[in-house]
């Protein structure tokens, strides 16, 4: 379920067809304890980041961007 989740999110938002390799990190996020308690007091969330590996992207298939979201931009990282 992740796994689909993970793929559909990055097929809609940045037209990316992705590999999906371990699960490297989860976040537990529980706003109460967080500076923005004020706003995210009720939020409680957990998060889970995979290392993947991207095909070549296509933005032009990009199906459904986050509002607000003004464009896409690949940046490699140096090593």
């Amino acid at each position: 379920m992740l796994h689909e989740a993970l793929k559909r999110e990055c097929r809609e938002e940045a037209g990316a067809e992705i590999i999906i390799g371990d699960i490297i990190f989860v976040r537990e996020y529980i706003g109460k304890n967080h500076e923005l308690a004020g706003r995210h007091g009720d939020y409680h969330q957990t998060e889970f980041m995979f290392l993947c590996k991207v095909e070549p992207l296509n933005f032009a298939k990009s199906t459904l961007p986050d509002r607000g979201q003004i464009g896409l931009e690949w940046i490699p990282i140096s090593s």
